[in-house]
């Protein structure tokens, strides 16, 4: 690790204000760089707990949806991948 302060057993302050120390000890050379890979993370992080959310709603839904409703899906997924992919 390449910082100007000492590591301790437990830190004092927040993550949030260790990486704005980190941030104000980058050179600004490379301060856009890093911008774009705090924004990446944060994008990546969002969508992922997004795609998640759908997963679990799509299937509590199937699960949760009447016994008509759950013969129907799935005729038309077999129906699908019978002759959609070909």
């Amino acid at each position: 690790m390449n910082n100007n302060q000492p590591v301790t057993a437990q830190s004092s302050t927040t993550p949030r204000a260790e990486l704005l120390l980190e941030i104000q000890q980058t050179p600004e050379e490379y301060v856009p760089e890093l911008l774009q890979i705090v924004r990446l993370f944060r994008q990546s992080v969002t969508m992922k707990k997004t795609s998640l959310n759908n997963w679990e709603n799509a299937l509590n839904e199937i699960n949760q949806s009447d016994a008509v409703k759950q013969q129907e899906r799935k005729t038309n997924i077999k129906k699908y991948l019978t002759h959609g992919m070909s």
